[in-house]
């Protein structure tokens, strides 16, 4: 079995994007939203392989 990303949901996800890419060295892609359903999120990449999302 392969995990690929586990998934946070987050009041305030660009103060946590920028936590996890000040301390743990990750990297976001650009943002997702989706109006219609008024859902936001960020994939972010750590060094080491592992993938969060960051979902409000």
């Amino acid at each position: 079995m392969k995990l690929d990303h586990v998934a946070i949901w987050a009041v305030d996800i660009e103060l946590m994007r920028t936590f996890y890419e000040k301390y743990f060295d990750a990297r976001s892609n650009l943002k997702y939203e989706n109006e219609r359903k008024r859902f936001t999120s960020y994939f972010l990449t750590f060094p080491g392989g592992g993938r969060l999302e960051l979902m409000h």
